[in-house]
């Protein structure tokens, strides 16, 4: 039995010191359930598979207690909120002053707890293991809902969820942006994971209690209505139900949904989440119906006007999380409109920190990720081509008032091998020291294309040296 099979509740188990060195007995408080933890016995070498089991299940218990005991708590205090006035000096508030029946604790456990505690009510649990779960950690773009969980399935079409979003001041899609401005990965994030809540306030949650249930991203399309800095600002996301169809093995939800600054839209859109049992997942087959679609280079040929780019470490492009780019292909007057074309090609890599952070139990890259690696691209042919000459310190953002579309038709998971990303220009236009690059592209896995996006916009305007607005 290995170290990882004796891991629980997404925690890996960490034996006893193999160096020579006893390990040190436990001096803390008791856990929150009022029971000590049994202290490690001092020791050398490796400690036996039964005492090592024995050691897991007391922990586990031990943790259960303490789940049941918030849990109690949870249901405790959302009894007093929804039963009390809304300026109780307890009830968590909206930002408009309105109570707010779910709150960050709330949140995190519909990210990274047991879903029953999130829910606040015990009847909800469910006896399989993967649920439709929010992101985790920095990911989690949700704060507070206005709207409590449903107790039943009820699918009312033009049901409206109102969320918000705390953004720290020193968010860090802003701050690895490499331009000062907004990342797509942003505008995605905040208003699909408040339409995935709108699923789960409805009641998803509890179709198919003994499947497993996965929730993914199918398509959508956004606009940004102005250019807005977020940072240090409450964000008011505002969900619509438009739809609902259930199916055998899956539940299809179309959403509308507008983001808020200070009472101002910012950005719409529209969006559709699947809600898939695990055979019904495995069925999707990209794009193209299972067939392999060679990407727009491996089309044609030795081509002598192939530039091979390294922007791994092009700070310009992002950094952190957002240095999405490495080996890039280039053909300035190529692709399907002959005004530029970019390929990335990237390995996937099991260890990679999303997985992680979406989902609990269910890790798959976010779809937002690879939008936003094409849009990257986009940067990338800007800043390669010379078009970008005469602006200074280009900052790059989502062009208002245009529409971008997405589809995704399958998903990028830790066994996988190669993604691919590729983008064909089809505008480069410059007013002035503004510049408006319109693309559309596509992202592969292990040969497979799996997204496509349309009508990428960009617009390049002059920015700071050092990056702010």
């Amino acid at each position: 039995m290995t170290s990882d099979e004796l891991g629980f509740e997404g925690v890996p188990f960490i034996p006893d010191r193999n160096d020579g060195t006893p390990p040190q007995p436990s001096t803390g408080p008791a856990n929150p359930c009022g029971t000590s933890l049994p202290a490690p016995r001092a020791q050398t070498g490796a400690p036996l598979i039964g005492d090592m089991t024995e050691a897991v299940r007391r922990a586990h218990h031990a943790v259960l207690e303490a789940q049941q005991a918030m849990q109690d708590v949870l249901l405790a205090q959302a009894e007093s909120f929804t039963t009390t006035r809304a300026d109780h000096p307890a009830a968590p508030a909206m930002s408009t002053g309105e109570p707010a029946l779910m709150h960050e604790l709330h949140m995190a456990h519909l990210a990274d707890g047991d879903l029953c505690l999130a829910y606040g009510i015990s009847t909800h649990c469910t006896s399989a293991q993967v649920r439709p779960r929010l992101p985790r950690g920095d990911l989690l773009m949700l704060s507070r809902s206005s709207t409590g969980v449903s107790k039943k399935a009820d699918y009312e079409v033009g049901m409206v969820v109102e969320t918000e979003f705390d953004v720290p001041c020193d968010a860090w899609f802003c701050h690895q942006d490499g331009s000062g401005g907004t990342p797509a990965v942003f505008f995605m994030e905040s208003s699909l994971q408040a339409a995935a809540f709108c699923g789960v306030v409805s009641g998803v949650h509890l179709e198919y209690p003994d499947d497993d249930l996965c929730v993914r991203n199918l398509e959508g399309h956004g606009q940004v209505v102005r250019d807005m800095d977020p940072r240090g600002r409450t964000v008011r996301q505002r969900t619509t139900l438009l739809a609902h169809s259930p199916m055998p093995g899956a539940i299809i939800q179309r959403y509308g949904y507008e983001l808020e600054l200070d009472g101002e839209v910012f950005y719409t859109g529209e969006t559709s989440h699947g809600y898939f049992t695990a055979p019904m997942l495995a069925r999707q087959q990209g794009l193209d119906n299972g067939r392999r679609m060679p990407t727009w280079l491996d089309t044609q040929g030795d081509q002598d006007n192939v530039r091979r780019l390294d922007l791994g470490f092009d700070k310009r492009l992002g950094e952190g999380r957002l240095a999405l780019l490495g080996q890039v292909d280039l053909v300035p007057d190529g692709g399907t409109h002959g005004l530029g074309y970019l390929r990335c090609t990237k390995e996937v890599r099991a260890d990679d920190p999303l997985f992680d952070l979406h989902f609990l139990h269910d890790p798959v890259m976010p779809g937002s990720f690879g939008v936003e690696t094409l849009h990257r691209l986009v940067r990338a042919f800007a800043l390669y081509t010379g078009v970008t000459e005469g602006i200074t310190a280009p900052r790059f953002t989502l062009a208002p008032g245009t529409r971008h579309h997405w589809a995704y038709r399958g998903q990028i998971l830790r066994h996988h091998q190669e993604s691919t990303f590729e983008i064909h220009i089809r505008e480069a236009r410059r007013t002035g020291k503004h510049l408006f690059l319109r693309a559309e592209g596509s992202v592969w896995c292990d040969g497979l294309r799996i997204y496509r996006v349309d009508d990428i916009v960009i617009e390049a305007r002059p920015g700071h040296e050092d990056g702010t607005r």
